[in-house]
């Protein structure tokens, strides 16, 4: 919907008090919600986008949990040659550099140095897509995902941890 994801930065000085009310855009549209702690005296806002997420958590089940897979990444470009002959199509992957120890990453096989290409049947190529992708899922969902392992593809399944 065109609306920004997680934290906006914004100028509008917040005083004291000012946390918790809503950034609107000039349309009047609520876009946000100002909070003066999350960014440190800066004005920063929770997106809407995860606002309505949060919301509908708790008056479903009372609580937010989310799903996680206990990995550590860094988005990492992926060679031309490779995706030429792997067939694919996006350019950047996620490199798993940590595995958390008894992790659903970890209890899926998931390995230092695989790189993440697609969770789900969706391409994940940083981590805001990943972190989008399983605020989307349940905790334990078992989701397969799509790595490059030893310059192959593999396909992993993994079920989904509650992170609260």
């Amino acid at each position: 919907d065109g609306r920004p994801e997680f934290i906006l930065n914004t100028d509008a000085t917040l005083y004291p008090g000012f946390s918790g009310g809503p950034l609107v855009n000039m349309a009047g549209q609520v876009v946000g919600l100002l909070n003066l702690t999350l960014g440190r005296g800066q004005g920063v806002a929770l997106g809407a986008p995860i606002l309505s997420h949060v919301a509908e958590a708790l008056l479903t089940h009372g609580q937010v949990k989310r799903g996680y897979l206990g990995i550590s990444t860094q988005s990492v470009a992926l060679p031309e040659k490779l995706r030429a002959a792997l067939g694919l199509t996006q350019e950047r992957g996620l490199l798993i550099v940590g595995v958390g120890a008894d992790s659903p990453a970890e209890g899926g096989g998931l390995l230092l140095g695989d790189t993440l290409l697609a969770l789900g049947g969706q391409p994940v190529e940083d981590a805001d897509a990943l972190r989008r992708r399983l605020r989307a899922m349940q905790a334990g969902q078992v989701v397969t995902l799509s790595l490059l392992r030893g310059g192959q593809r593999q396909e992993v399944t993994v079920t989904l941890g509650a992170q609260e």
